[in-house]
């Protein structure tokens, strides 16, 4: 949740790394509200389909923006 929570603060403070966002995987992340009880199940829902359909872009966009480092 950690990393999720710092790829969210990314993609609303950088506008680098929310037009590689919203470039490389077709979209932007649903960031979640505090007003909305159902707000982070629906961004973590969002999050999880990117990773399955596009694992390899969403990890581009990770090392890009600095949400973790290449480990490889």
């Amino acid at each position: 949740m950690s990393k999720a929570q710092a790829l969210w603060n990314r993609q609303n403070r950088k506008v680098v790394c929310a037009s590689s966002i919203k470039n490389q995987p077709g979209r932007k992340l649903v960031t979640p509200c505090a007003t909305r009880w159902n707000s982070i199940y629906d961004s973590v829902s969002v999050l999880h389909s990117m990773l399955l359909a596009k694992q390899r872009e969403v990890n581009n966009i990770c090392i890009k923006c600095t949400v973790f480092k290449n480990e490889s």
